[in-house]
């Protein structure tokens, strides 16, 4: 059995089956819970027409698409172009890119997180916005760093794969052919080539540096890795400790639905 079987039947399954309605598929439980309340937000009665199913990584999301013409599945952008979003949508209608680097990106705009933040809370930052949009941009450099090059090292394992890393030489009908072996082994090395990589890291660099700074923070930058590292441990400084988790979910309740997302509510059928 697929390892996709089991989400697609599970879903399939009353109340799923017995009402009708449709499947939103994402990648895994902090967008299910994103997801749910924005929905609420947005329309009341959304759970009337749709369901919201765990697919538990991308590739999961994108195989089930391919089965089910009726669902629509969320994934990230990640380390996607617009080239390739293009194709993927095109050859999946019923996919939608989120438009930022990942989910967490919504929580890494200091001006988004100042509206999510209570009143209360908001007091007890000294300096008031201004402190928080400093502290929370203090290292934007260093971050944009780490995003380009995420961009550009993320997709080497799959070109990797492409080439046959690493069953090309570990499968027992290629061991005795050394003319196999010494080719793919310098097919590998020619694609892992350093100086290509590091111009390509250069290239992206300068382009997102070139981008607004709000550009950045939804697009340029890695969010799974910036918002527990540097917006939830200035949350802590000035609110206390909490885990990170719970401080995610706590302000994506508090999170009004940012515009970049209408699309999406426009290809549910629940905004004209």
């Amino acid at each position: 059995m697929s390892k996709l079987d089991d989400p697609q039947n599970t879903n399939k399954q009353p109340p799923v089956g017995a009402t009708g309605r449709r499947v939103l598929l994402v990648e895994g439980p902090d967008d299910e819970q994103a997801f749910r309340a924005w929905l609420g937000k947005v329309s009341v009665s959304w759970e009337n027409q749709w369901v919201i199913a765990i697919a538990e990584k991308k590739s999961n999301v994108l195989g089930l698409l391919e089965r089910e013409a009726n669902w629509i599945g969320v994934v990230d952008q990640d380390e996607w172009t617009a080239d390739v979003i293009e194709q993927k949508q095109l050859a999946m209608p019923n996919l939608w890119v989120l438009p930022r680097f990942c989910l967490e990106n919504y929580l890494c705009d200091p001006e988004e997180l100042w509206a999510m933040l209570p009143l209360l809370q908001q007091q007890k930052i000294e300096g008031g916005y201004q402190a928080f949009k400093d502290a929370i941009t203090a290292q934007l450099p260093l971050w944009r760093q780490h995003g380009a090059l995420w961009h550009v090292v993320n997709p080497l394992w799959e070109g990797l794969r492409a080439l046959g890393f690493k069953d090309q030489l570990l499968g027992i009908q290629n061991i005795g052919n050394e003319q196999v072996v010494r080719q793919t082994l310098n097919d590998w090395h020619q694609f892992l080539e350093p100086d290509q990589i590091w111009a390509n890291y250069q290239t992206r660099l300068t382009e997102v540096e070139g981008w607004p700074s709000k550009q950045q923070l939804s697009r340029a930058i890695h969010g799974k890795h910036f918002f527990p590292e540097v917006v939830h441990a200035v949350l802590s400084q000035w609110l206390g400790q909490t885990k990170a988790s719970k401080r995610q979910n706590q302000l994506l309740q508090n999170a009004i639905p940012s515009p970049d997302l209408q699309p999406l509510w426009q290809k549910m059928g629940l905004i004209a």
